[in-house]
């Protein structure tokens, strides 16, 4: 690699791992009190910029690589890791995906219900969702349910290109798979801090252990993506959490 490409490389992986913050600060915390056509002009401004570098980052420097975002198709770079590694699990990717998407699924239905009840999630934090949902326009069932079906499904894909495709696997140009796979969760996770951060604050202890709950998921996800190669099966299990997320949420808010 030569030292233009690679302090270049070094640039992106940075500015990758740090934008999704700044965006939800901006989106969540900066614009609040915006109105509500404002918030989603913005919030679309921004994520055309995150998603978009990655894909573009991907043309200029590595060409070769971007087939691999076509659905079933595999990660040239990962390719070459999985046929040399006698652990990889291509038969099994399926099953550990959808597996591990139910599991979190339950395990949100169940973790709320718990909380609810023994009193660690207050009123508060319902009229707090129910007033973010109304100041982003989306306090009719028909809109958060198509704002669901479009996080459910095309978010999840692009969050998951954005931070297994892009960032996890430049991350391995530097680090072990291991190493590369942490810091890649740690920078998944700490754009949800701040989202989570709004509904329970700051200081609470849910805000922490759903954030490393966040960061759990992308380790597994980047540890799917590099024994299998194919983007797929980290999307399918995303798209089975987020799902759960947004329909918790619609009985949260309309329930």
């Amino acid at each position: 690699m030569s030292a233009k490409k690679e302090s270049s490389n070094l640039a992106a992986i940075a500015f990758a791992m740090l934008f999704p913050t700044v965006l939800t600060w901006v989106y969540f915390v900066l614009m609040a009190d915006w109105a509500a056509s404002a918030q989603q002009s913005a919030y679309a401004v921004l994520k055309l910029v995150q998603f978009g570098f990655p894909a573009y980052w991907g043309w200029r420097w590595y060409r070769g690589t971007l087939p691999a975002l076509l659905p079933g198709r595999q990660h040239p770079e990962l390719a070459e890791a999985t046929d040399q590694d006698h652990s990889r699990i291509p038969g099994t990717g399926w099953l550990v995906s959808v597996w591990f998407g139910l599991f979190v699924a339950a395990s949100i239905f169940a973790g709320y219900w718990c909380l609810s009840r023994t009193g660690w999630i207050e009123a508060s934090f319902l009229e707090t969702v129910r007033q973010k949902v109304s100041g982003m326009n989306l306090n009719t069932p028909l809109r958060f349910a198509a704002l669901g079906v479009f996080y459910s499904l095309i978010h999840s894909f692009l969050e998951e290109y954005y931070w297994r495709w892009f960032v996890f696997v430049r991350l391995r140009d530097y680090l072990s798979d291991g190493q590369a796979m942490l810091l890649s969760s740690l920078g998944f996770m700490a754009h949800h801090v701040i989202l989570l951060a709004t509904f329970f604050g700051l200081g609470s202890p849910l805000t922490w252990l759903f954030s490393a709950g966040v960061a759990f998921g992308g380790c597994v996800w980047a540890w799917l993506y590099r024994h299998t190669g194919n983007l797929l099966h980290p999307w399918i299990s995303h798209l089975i959490v987020d799902a759960a997320l947004f329909t918790l949420g619609y009985f949260l808010v309309f329930g």
